[in-house]
């Protein structure tokens, strides 16, 4: 039997404590990329509330799709992150009539199925799928993680017409353990309001690109409703759809 679990993009951001929100932004000299981080973090939900947030639930259904077209994985999956006191993560679902969760308790990350950890499983790719997760979960206010080296590019315009303000993040396996691959992201944020719009990532053998299309506002936070992700060539021309997601049912929780 094949087991598939899909995270938006491999890549690992440390699990840090937060910054105090007044020196949060201290380390970015490039004043465009700083000015437009502080709209989006603020439009996202403020640095403070995020910083005070304990721990988020939410439902996550994705489904892949093959180049031709053809469903390859349709899953439904449930996502708790704790923030503080320490930062853990659980991801679970049921899939073939068996029942998947993978833990991550500040240290280890294990798979179990139906109960029992399964020992076949990778560690490595265990630590990418749950820190990719969490990496797009905590988006944008990942961005401020002073490892990640951050450019602006100027203003762009989508797909989705919207005209976004562009701020590249270069991200390098041989200066931080923090980061699993050298991948180089662009982030889009919309130049009238700073909403967090989509990216494109360039991965060693593809390149994805991914529109967040409609947004919760829970307790503040302005967290995605629904984005797809689509394979693309070097001029961002679409070359098929390869996933499409869609979170709701978010609880939050405040640090007491």
């Amino acid at each position: 039997m094949k087991f598939y679990l899909f995270a938006c993009f491999v890549l690992v951001v440390a699990c840090q404590k937060p910054m105090e929100t007044s020196d949060a932004f201290a380390h970015i000299e490039n004043g465009e990329v700083n000015t437009i981080l502080k709209k989006a973090i603020q439009k996202a939900g403020g640095l403070t509330e995020w910083n005070q947030l304990a721990s988020m639930k939410f439902q996550k259904w994705y489904a892949l799709y093959t180049p031709t077209g053809a469903e390859e994985v349709n899953v439904t999956q449930q996502h708790h992150y704790q923030h503080h006191p320490a930062k853990t993560a659980n991801i679970s679902w049921r899939r073939d009539s068996l029942d998947y969760e993978l833990q991550f308790d500040g240290n280890n990350i294990t798979q179990s199925i139906d109960g029992e950890i399964n020992a076949a499983s990778n560690p490595e790719s265990l630590k990418n799928t749950v820190f990719a997760a969490t990496h797009v979960a905590d988006l944008p206010f990942k961005l401020l993680d002073p490892t990640v080296q951050l450019t602006y590019e100027g203003k762009d315009t989508l797909r989705t017409k919207a005209v976004v303000d562009v701020i590249r993040a270069d991200y390098n396996t041989d200066d931080y353990e923090n980061h699993t691959h050298s991948d180089t992201w662009w982030f889009y944020f919309d130049s009238a309001d700073a909403t967090f719009r989509g990216y494109t990532v360039q991965h060693a053998d593809h390149i994805s690109y991914v529109e967040n299309l409609s947004f919760h506002q829970v307790n503040g936070f302005n967290f995605v409703n629904e984005r797809k992700s689509y394979r693309v060539d070097s001029a961002r021309n679409i070359l098929y759809l390869r996933a499409a997601y869609q979170y709701s049912n978010y609880e939050l929780v405040a640090v007491q």
